[in-house]
């Protein structure tokens, strides 16, 4: 139940009015990793607005060298007063992608339920603004040990609400019936890897020819091929260097965008190669931080990692196809920081079922192309897009980002991008000549008690450009809308 009364059986004689102040109110909320950020910040203002107490924890991501903050978090916990709830409410957030978020909320159950944080690694007493916030270590995090570790500090639970980057339309979900809608725009970009700047950056002939934007007919080929020789975006001959999609799996709400306004359609089956981020030698597991050795063709059942430690949530499967090339990341962040590196001299490897068992092992993988320059091609959120390209231009330009259909985002590609979307940008999206966008959904039950007030509370809050930051643009900025993913944009404001 989503209601529990904390009440003792010696409490049991107390009034209804005083046991009405003694109910806690449990939210779960998951979905979309691309408006983490956006989220977080509304929910923290909520408990934050009306001056009462109120405590909060977050916990680390799964990269152990990651900085966890309360914004970046894999997971969140807050516990005080939620405007418009009675009595003590409990917000838990866990980020595990749109579709996914729209099944868990969709479809409850153990396969589909993520795991939330336990109210019991909220310390300390409670005080306005927040008091001490409580930080613990993912359970599958490597660099975690002892009690920050433990799996203990976790638990499943169904979900009450699920941010999503598209529309549970442009999903194979269906199960309970969802309420709610747009809260949000999520602007996305093409964006290249580090040696595409690199080479872009020496400005000799090549340089000048390599493109600046990305049709949706050339992103179609390489979904399709899982690759495209430069020659086909520069039309020179000459330009062989192959051109490589990367990506997320296919419970993301960026890949179902993606698919969706580039005409690919979200349940296609395409081909992906990822970061296998280890030396050309199956025996070598140190990481690289600086260069991509090697690039793996996604595999079906995920395949495996650099610790050679299986990768089932890189398997795609929301749309029963979890076969060779259709896998990708779970998360953007993964993405961003595969974009800041280098792939000057890069093997291609695939996953073989060298034994004929049926599924794949950690051995078994070969080299199908030798150490070559590449590049890695794929489409993220403006806010990734700022991580991965770095502040500078000359001086310090990592990724290289893109423009999408022949339009370019000025600010963010310019020699000083914003730390969120300026007004060049915003005009671009909000009158309809740069459309690799979507709205933000916001779904929920509508018979779970305080999902309601919790859903018109956020989208009132996300209504704001300063609450929004580098995810996208609020409702409110917007003067073109459109009525399916990747859809024709027409004029007028969304409701």
């Amino acid at each position: 139940m989503k209601i529990k009364s904390l009440i003792g059986a010696a409490a049991a004689v107390l009034s209804a009015g005083v046991a009405a102040q003694a109910q806690t109110t449990y939210i779960e909320i998951t979905g979309a990793t691309a408006f983490r950020t956006a989220a977080v910040n509304a929910i923290n203002n909520a408990f934050n607005s009306g001056g009462n107490a109120f405590t909060y924890g977050y916990a680390n991501t799964t990269i152990a060298s990651a900085n966890a903050s309360l914004t970046n978090g894999s997971m969140q916990i807050w516990k005080g007063t939620f405007p418009g709830i009675a009595g003590t409410t409990v917000v838990r957030t866990s980020w595990n992608g749109s579709v996914e978020g729209i099944r868990a909320v969709a479809v409850p159950g153990a396969l589909n339920n993520p795991l939330f944080l336990k109210e019991s690694v909220l310390t300390g007493n409670l005080t306005v603004g927040g008091g001490t916030a409580a930080t613990v270590r993912f359970h599958s995090d490597p660099a975690g040990s002892g009690a920050e570790a433990n799996a203990a500090n976790y638990e499943q639970a169904t979900s009450d609400l699920a941010f999503s980057d598209c529309a549970q339309s442009a999903t194979p979900v269906s199960g309970l019936t969802l309420s709610g809608g747009p809260v949000g725009v999520v602007v996305f970009t093409m964006i290249a890897s580090k040696s595409w700047s690199v080479d872009k950056l020496v400005a000799d002939a090549y340089a000048n020819r390599m493109p600046t934007s990305i049709s949706a007919q050339q992103f179609r080929t390489m979904a399709q091929l899982g690759y495209a020789p430069m020659s086909s975006l520069t039309g020179n001959a000459s330009d062989t260097t192959r051109v490589y999609l990367t990506g997320r799996n296919d419970g993301s709400g960026t890949r179902t965008s993606y698919l969706s306004e580039t005409g690919v359609g979200a349940s296609t089956p395409i081909i992906q190669y990822l970061n296998h981020d280890r030396s050309t030698t199956n025996s070598t597991t140190t990481a690289n931080g600086t260069t991509i050795p090697i690039i793996v063709k996604a595999a079906k059942g995920g395949g495996f990692n650099w610790q050679n430690v299986e990768t089932p949530t890189y398997a795609s499967t929301v749309w029963g196809t979890d076969i060779d090339g259709n896998g990708g990341h779970v998360s953007g962040s993964d993405l961003r920081g595969d974009l800041s590196k280098t792939t000057a001299s890069t093997a291609v490897w695939e996953f073989v079922d060298a034994d004929d068992s049926g599924t794949y092992e950690a051995t078994e993988d070969s080299q199908v192309r030798a150490a070559e320059k590449l590049y890695l091609l794929t489409w993220i959120t403006y806010s990734d897009a700022l991580s991965a390209r770095g502040t500078g231009f000359a001086s310090a330009r990592n990724a290289e980002v893109l423009g999408y259909n022949g339009v370019t985002l000025p600010g963010l590609t310019g020699d000083s991008p914003p730390s969120t979307m300026g007004a060049a940008d915003k005009a671009l999206v909000a009158n309809g000549q740069y459309t690799a966008w979507n709205f933000q959904q916001l779904y929920y039950i509508n018979s779970t008690s305080g999902a309601s007030t919790v859903f018109t509370d956020l989208k009132s809050r996300l209504n704001s450009a300063s609450v929004i930051g580098s995810a996208g643009m609020a409702l409110g900025e917007m003067n073109v809308n459109r009525t399916v993913d990747g859809g024709t944009i027409l004029p007028g404001a969304p409701q």
